[in-house]
């Protein structure tokens, strides 16, 4: 996997601490690597690539009574 699929991993399994979401004291929250290795190995998550200038559209289905969905955006800069 690539860096920026392992942060983005990484950060999206974390288990917050404190507050709800992100914030500027605890950041992502505690690391939670069994969480980001199973999403790994079930493979929920999608790559793709664009160029500048480039749209992307993706279609989402959630399960009825799904407590909560998290999305991450990450990337490498060239």
């Amino acid at each position: 996997p690539t860096s920026d699929l392992i942060k983005g991993l990484l950060c999206n399994n974390a288990d917050d601490i404190n507050n709800l979401r992100p914030d500027y004291r605890t950041g992502f929250g505690r690391l939670n690597a069994l969480n980001a290795i199973r999403a790994l190995e079930e493979g929920r998550f999608e790559r793709r690539s664009l160029n500048q200038g480039e749209t992307n559209s993706t279609t989402i289905t959630v399960a009825p009574n799904t407590a909560e969905l998290k999305i991450m955006l990450s990337w490498t800069d060239v």
